[in-house]
């Protein structure tokens, strides 16, 4: 399966070069999906890109030059990155918080009964509408 997907990401990448070059995506998009190719193909990244977890990213090609590669697809330097990564990840609520917020969104979920009856009235308000 691994292979599956990484394969697709090789294709998507190769799509999404082109259209680069067609100024029709952007390079970072370009960036972030080659990165995750190389990653998932066991090679070090080139720009940067993915992480282990938020404060250290996975093995780097040529690290001293990553900053260079960065800025010609727009991406801010590494350091940076690095720390807008670790901003994110302390705003991230505890998984306590998480489950707290799925229970309440999951109890506003219509029953079947309520989900049956709505069903029913867009049925019912179709049979009654207007043709074009």
């Amino acid at each position: 399966m691994r292979f599956f997907v990484a394969l697709l990401n090789r294709l998507l990448a190769n799509g999404v070069g082109q259209a680069v070059k067609n100024q029709e995506a952007s390079a970072a998009h370009y960036a972030y999906l080659t990165d995750r190719v190389q990653v998932a193909e066991g090679r070090p990244q080139v720009y940067g890109t993915q992480f282990h977890n938020a404060l250290q990213p996975l093995s780097i090609e040529d690290p001293a030059r990553v900053d260079e590669r960065r800025a010609e697809v727009g991406l801010p330097p590494l350091a940076e990155y690095v720390e807008q990564m670790g901003k994110a990840s302390s705003q991230q609520p505890s998984w306590p918080e998480q489950k707290a917020e799925l229970k309440h969104l999951l109890a506003q979920l219509p029953t079947s009964a309520e989900y049956e009856e709505y069903v029913a009235q867009l049925k019912r308000s179709l049979d009654t509408s207007m043709e074009w």
